[in-house]
């Protein structure tokens, strides 16, 4: 069980904000934050202090913020630390929902520490947050078959704004729900040591 520093925790689903971006994988962090609003009842209040709709609810005793910053995804940093001060949340109960383009589609890793790895929004959160000691889920987007490096490599701008089936989003967002949950509940080791595995 991870240490628990203080009793609220903020999950920050990364997206774009306008409805032509809802149903593309890149969009996968408001499809996971989404979900979870959905099945804890919860509804979406726009809070202009923190740049994003919110949603609360109860994980074992512990209060949990969704955030969905509105700000779109290469200004997400502003929400994120506005939303830090806000309810001042220690940076170790940050999570923040990505998707990853050098993933297989449906596969998770987490990790905290880490570079930003080219995603626009996590190099914005990086700097406004002045720190890269967050946790971070990666969902994987990138197409079965679709080759990550060499001359053949497909570049993520072919795929990360195309739309989807809605179905087949849903099932992958599903799955980072889970890993949330389970993140929340038994804290980064325990949820690496699942999700990391190599297939």
């Amino acid at each position: 069980m991870q240490e628990k520093n203080n009793s609220i925790y903020l999950i920050v689903g990364l997206g774009n904000p306008d409805p032509e971006y809802q149903n593309t994988p890149h969009n996968i962090g408001f499809a996971v934050a989404d979900k979870i609003a959905e099945e804890q009842e919860q509804r979406w209040k726009n809070a202009k202090l923190v740049f994003g709709d919110v949603s609360k609810f109860n994980c074992d005793g512990n209060e949990v913020v969704l955030l969905k910053p509105l700000t779109y995804m290469n200004k997400s940093g502003l929400a994120v630390k506005s939303a830090l001060g806000f309810w001042k949340i220690d940076m170790g109960n940050l999570l923040v929902v990505q998707d990853d383009s050098d993933i297989e589609l449906g596969r998770l890793k987490i990790g905290s520490n880490q570079s930003s790895g080219g995603h626009k929004g996590i190099e914005n959160i990086i700097q406004a947050v002045g720190s890269k000691r967050f946790n971070r889920l990666k969902v994987g987007i990138r197409p079965a078959g679709l080759a990550q490096s060499g001359k053949v490599r497909v570049k993520a701008e072919k795929f990360i704004l195309r739309p989807y089936p809605k179905e087949k989003l849903e099932i992958v967002a599903q799955e980072g729900v889970k890993a949330v949950y389970f993140w929340l509940r038994n804290g980064l080791e325990k949820t690496m040591s699942k999700y990391n595995r190599k297939i």
